[in-house]
């Protein structure tokens, strides 16, 4: 459902704004030998993400119809938008902690995990959504279970 993609970037942006902001700031604490205030530093960045991320779920939920009719869903498509982005909107705190621990990988020196858990993610995305696939006809969508899990899989 490409109608609510904008709804999803907004959501993963704001998790990589929040990453980007306490990488910057851990990183500066690792720097300095201050691995205490980094690490008390990550677990307020987690809460934050995670605390962000329900609001964002529930404030979604709550307006859910207005922000597909913004979005431009025509009536045909709307049940099928609704459908699907309460369901993503579920997997939204998630999201935001996988963006965040993306970015803290980095920080921390393990580049290379958190290329492994974005090739999984992708992974994840093309099996779950070719077997949830496989029984749908082209007019009927996919359910959005699969992408959901992939989508906090690989952000």
């Amino acid at each position: 459902m490409n109608i609510v993609t904008p709804a999803i970037n907004i959501i993963v942006g704001l998790g990589a704004m929040l990453a980007a902001g306490g990488t910057a700031i851990i990183g500066r604490k690792l720097g300095a030998g201050s691995a205490t205030e980094a690490r008390s530093d990550l677990t307020q960045l987690t809460l934050t993400g995670a605390v962000l991320g329900f609001v964002i779920a529930v404030a979604g939920t709550l307006f859910l119809d207005d922000i597909i009719l913004g979005l431009g869903a025509s009536d045909i498509l709307q049940p099928y938008a609704r459908d699907y982005l309460s369901i993503l909107l579920l997997f939204t705190p998630a999201s935001m902690v996988q963006v965040l621990f993306s970015m803290f990988f980095i920080a921390a020196g393990r580049p290379g995990l958190g290329m492994v858990v974005g090739v999984l993610g992708g992974v994840v995305n093309a099996v779950s959504t070719t077997c949830s696939s496989s029984n749908s006809t082209w007019a009927s969508p996919a359910p959005p279970w699969p992408p959901a899990w992939a989508i906090w899989c690989r952000h």
